[in-house]
């Protein structure tokens, strides 16, 4: 009998301490806009470097590289990582890589980047981004469709950008950058 009491503390310990620390991991409310103020930044940044024509031409790197190069920071060490293995393995003969920007998701340049509904999922943020031109309203960018799902997460007081989500698109089903990457390690870039 005292046996099973003390299993039932125990589990009621635990389960407490569970729920406690599930409380924890739940992000302050001013989270969702901070980390939305932080991705529509980034792409207000990167959609510059897009929308050139001449950029590659003028600085010997294509947006993405670049990004890497001058913003590495603001990338989560997970994908940092996976994106420097690939940048610093040489193609095979025949190999051709990623075939579009990952940060974009495109091959083609984009008419812009507005970040629209921001959903936490554990201790993590997913944010829609819209293909549309800035000075578009609240209501149209929340009905455009949705080409990329951002994840940040908060490391410390800083925001960094975890991976990218494709969503599943006609015959392609939903993947995501450090999975593509993944791929790419595996069976050769």
């Amino acid at each position: 009998m005292m046996k099973n009491r003390r299993f039932s503390i125990f589990i009621v310990i635990i389960l407490c301490m569970v729920s406690f620390s599930d409380l924890k991991a739940q992000a302050p409310a001013n989270d969702k806009a901070s980390v939305k103020t932080f991705v529509q930044h980034f792409y207000d940044w990167y959609n510059v470097l897009q929308a050139d024509d001449d950029f590659t031409r003028k600085h010997h790197l294509s947006p993405f590289a670049f990004a890497i190069k001058e913003r590495g920071n603001y990338f989560d060490k997970p994908l940092r990582q996976a994106i420097s293995d690939y940048f610093h393995k040489p193609l095979k003969s025949g190999e051709t890589g990623l075939d579009f920007d990952p940060i974009a998701a495109a091959q083609d340049t984009r008419s812009g980047f507005q970040t629209g509904n921001v959903k936490q999922v554990g201790n993590t943020f997913r944010i829609n981004l819209h293909d549309l031109p800035k000075g578009k309203s609240e209501k149209e960018i929340l009905a455009a469709e949705t080409f990329l799902v951002v994840v940040a997460v908060k490391v410390g007081k800083d925001w960094k950008l975890a991976n990218f989500i494709y969503p599943a698109k006609g015959n392609m089903s939903q993947t995501d950058l450090i999975k593509l990457l993944a791929h790419q390690k595996k069976f050769g870039y």
